[in-house]
């Protein structure tokens, strides 16, 4: 699906995923809906699993995220919701929030 020329924005506060995540660790699933457009950072190497409502803990075989990168997702008409996996040795931070146009 392609995207029209657009500038999103974070949506409120409220609305925004974070919190530390513990060494070698998954979130609890992080829900958003349906086509949402994600956007995520994390402070150290992580991965990110798609999925619905009962899904699998995320793990270091999901998609890769680059520690301290913005990395922007489209949940599509497949998935929900989202798991985040610490692969790292350390804490980690997270957010994940939806973008708006």
């Amino acid at each position: 699906m392609a995207d029209f020329a657009g500038i999103f924005v974070p949506p409120a506060p409220g609305l925004v995923q974070s919190s530390t995540l513990a060494t070698v660790a998954s979130t609890a699933e992080l829900v958003f809906g349906n086509r949402t457009r994600l956007a995520i950072v994390v402070t150290g190497a992580a991965a990110v699993r798609f999925g619905n409502s009962g899904m699998a803990a995320a793990s270091a075989a999901d998609a890769l995220i680059p520690p301290n990168t913005l990395v922007i997702f489209n949940l599509g008409d497949a998935y929900d919701r989202i798991r985040i996996f610490n692969i790292g040795a350390s804490t980690i931070n997270y957010s994940a929030y939806p973008l708006t146009t």
